[in-house]
């Protein structure tokens, strides 16, 4: 990976973290990404979750959710980010996930 898109993916996680500091009222910001980015998630700060983010042009969601699961603590859930080149951010998440948070929110009975 060229220095440019490293640096594209940089940008990513900050405004991912800056979105979820502000939408929450929490201190996110990028994770460790030192080594194999298995330390911590791509943005800390949101206690349960394990957040992966993907920016660029040509992202493969099952690849980055995957990767947010296998790096991800038992205790976390894991969510992936994609951030498509000028196209609005999506999130995608294993679908029991969704439906226990569908159903801590109250959704339906």
């Amino acid at each position: 990976m060229g220095k440019a898109q490293r640096e594209k993916g940089k940008r990513g996680e900050r405004a991912t973290a800056k979105e979820i500091a502000e939408r929450f009222g929490v201190d996110a910001h990028r994770g460790w990404q030192a080594r194999d980015g298995a330390d911590a998630p791509d943005v800390v700060g949101l206690p349960g979750w394990w957040v992966e983010v993907k920016t660029g042009k040509n992202l493969s969601p099952k690849a980055a959710l995957e990767q947010a699961d296998e790096a991800r603590k038992p205790e976390d859930v894991p969510v992936a980010v994609l951030r498509y080149d000028r196209e609005k951010p999506m999130a995608i998440m294993f679908w029991e996930d969704l439906l226990h948070l569908m159903q801590t929110a109250g959704v339906g009975k």
